[in-house]
């Protein structure tokens, strides 16, 4: 499981955040459907609408992550995966 502590980082030009970003791209754009967009998770857009890589870029660092977006299902995250099943 990715460790995803970094979108709570106050400091968006801290190492760990901006490395955070690039695992969220990395991630991202590997599971996309097609095309060249994808749904902008920062805290102004709330996966609402779409851009470019650079354009989600800009809005990381800008707005800040959706803090409650932890789990990446409109990023093709799967939310089955991420459940613990307790017996």
């Amino acid at each position: 499981m990715m460790d995803k502590n970094w979108i709570d980082l106050p400091n968006r030009i801290s190492s760990e955040y901006i490395n955070g970003i690039d695992e969220f791209f990395v991630f991202a754009y590997t599971n996309r459907v097609e095309g060249s967009m994808i749904i902008c998770p920062c805290k102004k857009y709330e996966n609402r609408y779409h851009l470019v890589r650079e354009g989600v870029r800009e809005h990381l660092f800008l707005n800040g992550f959706l803090k409650k977006y932890k789990y990446w299902i409109n990023h093709g995250e799967s939310y089955v995966s991420r459940m613990v099943i307790k017996r």
